[in-house]
C-alpha cells in the first residue's frame, strides 16, 4: 500500500513533467519536491537508548525524512532515525534522495534556464529544496544563508517561501491526525514507523479524494510582499568543509553545486525582471482544472 500512494513522480506516469512544470511558474525550473525532517514524541523509549534518541528537542524523539511536491504531495518518506540525527547524516540513507542522484529519468532531464544577457543554458538533473541544514549537492539546493547581491536575495527569499511546502505538509499532517501530536507510547520504534507511515498514506489517499491533484495556481494572484534589502559582508558558505567526507563517503560540498545554483539564481533574477512570468501565489490561490 506504500508504493500505491507514496512514490517519486515518473516519466512513465507523466507526473514527473506536471510536478517540474509546476515549480517551473514558481520559479524554480527542474525543481520537483520540498524536503525537510519532523520529529515525533516517543514517551516509552527504552532508558538505554534515550541518549541516542534526544536532540534539540530536549526528550526522546524519532525523525521522518519527508518530501513533498507542491501539491502537498507526500512523495517520499524514509524510516525513523534517532532524534539526535542531523538532517546531513538522515539525507544520506534516503533511498528516494539516491534514486534522484542516480536514476536516468531524474539524472538525465532535461531543462532550459535563463542567462544574464537573455540567452539559455541547457542543464541536467533534478533537484529538490532544502533549507541550510543539508550537504550542498547538486540535487539540493538551498537558499544563501549570507546573500551577496541582489539576485540572491531575490532567490534566497522566494526559495524559503516555496520550500515552505513541506512544512505546510507536517502542519497539515499533524493537525488532521492528531495522533502525530502526541508522544508515542510503542516500545517499539517499528510500530511508531507503521503509524507515521499509515498517517501519510490516508493524507495522500484523502488528499486524491478532495481533488487537491487537480487543482493548479491560480495566475491573477499577485503577493503585495516587498522585497527587503540587506548588506552583508560575510561569505555565502563556509568553503572549509570542501572535499570532506561525510557518511557513506560522500563529500559534503559537491564541485558543481555552487555553480548550478548561480545558474538558478540568475535565470531566476532575468526571469522576474524581464520575463515577469513567476506566479506569486500561495496555497489557498487555486483553481481547478478543466475536465
Amino acid at each position: 500500500m506504500y508504493d500505491e500512494h507514496i512514490h517519486l513522480p515518473t516519466e512513465e506516469s507523466g507526473k514527473l513533467d506536471l510536478v517540474i512544470e509546476q515549480y517551473d511558474r514558481l520559479g524554480f525550473t527542474g525543481a520537483m519536491g520540498s524536503m525537510d525532517v519532523t520529529h515525533i514524541a516517543w514517551s516509552r523509549c527504552p532508558y538505554n537508548q534515550a541518549r541516542s534518541y534526544t536532540g534539540k528537542e530536549g526528550f526522546p524523539t524519532i525523525g521522518y525524512q519527508v518530501t513533498v511536491d507542491h501539491a502537498g504531495r507526500a512523495i517520499a518518506v524514509t524510516e525513523g532515525f534517532t532524534g539526535s540525527t542531523n538532517d546531513k547524516t538522515t539525507v544520506c540513507w534516503d533511498a528516494a534522495v539516491e534514486k534522484i542522484r542516480t536514476d536516468k529519468q531524474y539524472t538525465e532531464k532535461t531543462f532550459d534556464v535563463y542567462n544574464q544577457d537573455g540567452t539559455t543554458t541547457t542543464l541536467k538533473g533534478c533537484y529538490v529544496l532544502v533549507d541550510n541544514g543539508y550537504h550542498k549537492w547538486q540535487i539540493l539546493i538551498e537558499p544563501s544563508k549570507y546573500p551577496l547581491s541582489e539576485n540572491d536575495l531575490l532567490f534566497s527569499k522566494r526559495l524559503e517561501s516555496v520550500r515552505k511546502d513541506v512544512e505546510c505538509f507536517f502542519g497539515i499532517l499533524k493537525g488532521r491526525l492528531r495522533i502525530l501530536m502526541l508522544a508515542m507510547a510503542f516500545q517499539s520504534q517499528e510500530r511508531i514507523d507503521n503509524v507515521f507511515f499509515t498517517c501519510c498514506i490516508l493524507h495522500n489517499m484523502l488528499h486524491t479524494f478532495d481533488g487537491m491533484d487537480q487543482l493548479v495556481e491560480n495566475t491573477n494572484w499577485v503577493s503585495s510582499a516587498g522585497v527587503g534589502t540587506t548588506s552583508v559582508t560575510e561569505p555565502e558558505a563556509d568553503s572549509g568543509s570542501v572535499g570532506t567526507k561525510d557518511v557513506n563517503g560522500r563529500p559534503q560540498v559537491e564541485a558543481g553545486h555552487a555553480v548550478r545554483k548561480r545558474q538558478l539564481t540568475t535565470s531566476f533574477a532575468y526571469r522576474k525582471k524581464h520575463k515577469k512570468d513567476i506566479v506569486y501565489g500561495n496555497s489557498t490561490s487555486i483553481v481547478a482544472l478543466p475536465v
